[in-house]
């Protein structure tokens, strides 16, 4: 039986030093509004990429396979059922992360707009690897107010397939709209490593030991490409969306992830990704229910720095911008480290969007504004 669990979704900010000025008395007057104001950080849109490849159906801790849906498997959910448990609430969705993290995204006048994407695209379970490595699925298109819709769709669908995590993510590129200028972000979750690369060299180094996932021989050398460890077409992958503005926060799930190939491919991947956690590993390690849920919660809400400012200002020079760290003494942030977009603001000084986006319950940040007097 899968578990409810309450999730709760916090935004902070890191609170290392940061070269800023302190602010000083302006000789300009604030005109209207005469106080600073706070600005919101404006909703992302998020896509959740998530694995459903037929180890999903093993054990978290790696102890049994197939345990899905079996009875009198006590203390033995899949890995699925877990994600499911965490994800959507099970029968109370107002406990599940992405309720959660919808209400924590979302402003008084904007709503974060959510999509899903899984894979692989198998349609069930297969010895097919053709169909095994269909690319993921756009199951629902990123839109406001998706929680229910993603959860709906995650509940439908059965573990199946291999793991094309690089076609996947191209998948989920695409499913992005256009010319928008909102935070862009990717949650990766997946179990294992990538693989189902029909342009891998087939050889001991690239194909072989944990290297080989799939179709292997009697030496553990993968028989066709697809099988091999797709470590470079995930990183291409990865480095892809990141030069179209969109992060990837990637999370690693199971027993599978904790040592070998698999362990450094996604490690290396969250390098890549922009969001990686401090520390070792990069990725974020989960081994089962608990600890997905707290991996979730590490999810930053504003990924590229943009906040809404309710209001459009004639130009940056017309506007004090603000950043306290910590509670500390407000830095004043010149115009030139960050540019407008409408009422939009996006802090393009990247030291001060990295400092921004660090986690941190006992150091939240705060960034204030005003016009100043023509």
């Amino acid at each position: 039986m899968r578990r409810a669990m309450l999730l709760g979704f916090l935004v902070f900010a890191g609170c290392q030093p940061h070269e800023l000025d302190p602010v000083k008395p302006a000789g300009a007057k604030i005109a209207a509004p005469p106080e600073l104001q706070i600005a919101q950080p404006y909703p992302a849109d998020v896509i959740f990429v998530v694995d459903r490849s037929g180890s999903m159906s093993d054990a978290a801790d790696g102890s049994a396979a197939g345990v899905c849906g079996q009875a009198g498997q006590q203390n033995q959910n899949c890995k699925w059922d877990e994600l499911l448990t965490v994800l959507t609430g099970d029968q109370n969705p107002n406990k599940g992360f992405l309720r959660e993290m919808q209400g924590a995204f979302s402003t008084s006048t904007d709503a974060m707009r959510m999509g899903l994407v899984t894979f692989s695209g198998a349609p069930g379970t297969t010895s097919d690897i053709n169909e095994a490595c269909s690319p993921g699925v756009l199951q629902v298109p990123v839109g406001a107010n998706a929680a229910d819709a993603v959860a709906a769709a995650l509940e439908a669908i059965p573990p199946a397939g291999a793991t094309p995590t690089s076609s996947s993510l191209e998948v989920a590129a695409q499913a992005f709209p256009a010319n928008d200028p909102r935070p862009k972000l990717v949650v990766l979750l997946t179990d294992g490593a990538p693989n189902c690369n029909a342009n891998v060299a087939i050889d001991q180094t690239t194909c072989g030991g944990d290297r080989c996932t799939m179709t292997c021989d009697t030496n553990g050398v993968a028989t066709d490409a697809r099988g091999c460890l797709d470590q470079s077409g995930l990183i291409a992958a990865i480095d892809d969306l990141h030069n179209q503005g969109i992060s990837t926060f990637v999370i690693g799930f199971g027993a599978d992830v904790t040592t070998g190939a698999a362990y450094l491919t996604l490690n290396e991947a969250a390098q890549h990704g922009g969001l990686a956690q401090s520390g070792t590993p990069s990725f974020y390690p989960a081994s089962n229910d608990a600890e997905l849920q707290h991996a979730l919660q590490q999810v930053q809400g504003n990924p590229t720095c943009t906040y809404d400012l309710g209001g459009t200002p004639v130009s940056a020079d017309t506007l004090e911008v603000q950043v306290t760290f910590c509670g500390q003494q407000p830095e004043l942030v010149a115009a030139s480290h960050f540019s407008l977009n409408g009422q939009l603001l996006s802090f393009t000084d990247q030291a001060l969007c990295t400092q921004m986006q660090q986690a941190s319950p006992a150091c939240p940040t705060q960034v204030k504004f005003a016009y100043l007097a023509q």
